[in-house]
């Protein structure tokens, strides 16, 4: 994992960092790289748990055959080691050309499960057939 950011704060008393403007790279046991980014984050010390606060979005590049997949809201909760986004808040979420938008989010990228609080609106394109 590799967090960057304009300001970072470190509280040794519980192992937590503040960082504003954070753009977070990790990459998975694959390969695969996740580009988190927001307006102000709260995570753990090894950054493997963050809260991402204003303007909050999650990229999972593609890899093989799974198209990237992306996360936008207001405040995203990302556990980078398990693979894990989860939001209270309403989410976008864009997967090719498709979207959904959400009322409450938890998605697993491992399982590929998710779970969607409504009310729900979607969008899907098929891909014309060949």
């Amino acid at each position: 994992v590799q967090v960057e950011g304009h300001r970072m704060r470190h509280y040794p008393d519980n192992d937590t960092i503040e960082i504003d403007v954070v753009t977070i790279h990790a990459w998975g046991a694959d390969g695969s790289l996740t580009v988190a980014t927001a307006q102000r984050a709260l995570a753990n010390g090894d950054a493997s748990e963050v809260q991402l606060q204003g303007g909050a979005r999650v990229l999972r590049e593609a890899s093989g055959n799974t198209a990237a997949i992306e996360f936008e809201s207001e405040f995203l909760h990302a556990f980078l080691d398990t693979e894990r986004v989860q939001s209270h808040l309403p989410v976008l979420l864009r997967q090719g050309t498709s979207e959904l938008r959400v009322a409450s989010l938890e998605y697993d990228y491992l399982t590929r499960s998710a779970k969607f609080g409504g009310p729900l609106r979607a969008r899907f394109d098929v891909p014309a057939r060949k």
